[in-house]
């Protein structure tokens, strides 16, 4: 079974995200916020990283850094589904690691 790491502070979007996932027969693991992410990520890798840019404790992009420089996820694929409220917010994921950026609006 894939497994699914889904890195989003709002307790409602997690929830959604876990729920249609979950549905489609994945395995889903959630963060709320980037320290968590993270030791998710040491325990049990995940297939796929899907992710808000505005978490707690740790910028988006310094999370993303942080994933790829880990050799259990360097390939990882991460998908970026932010609010993009500032232009440069995408281009900085894409220049941090990101393999996809989707607007939430």
């Amino acid at each position: 079974m894939k497994r699914i790491l889904i890195v989003e502070a709002d307790p409602v979007l997690r929830g959604i995200y876990r729920r249609k996932f979950e549905i489609s027969s994945y395995k889903v693991e959630a963060a709320e916020d980037g320290i968590s992410a993270l030791k998710s990520i040491s325990n049990s890798p995940p297939d796929l990283v899907l992710m808000d840019l505005v978490v707690p404790g740790m910028d988006g992009t310094q999370l993303i850094r942080e994933i790829r420089a880990r050799s259990e996820s360097r390939t990882t694929p991460i998908i970026v589904l932010s609010s993009f409220y500032r232009p440069d917010m995408a281009k900085q994921a894409w220049e941090a690691g990101a393999t996809k950026c989707i607007s939430k609006m």
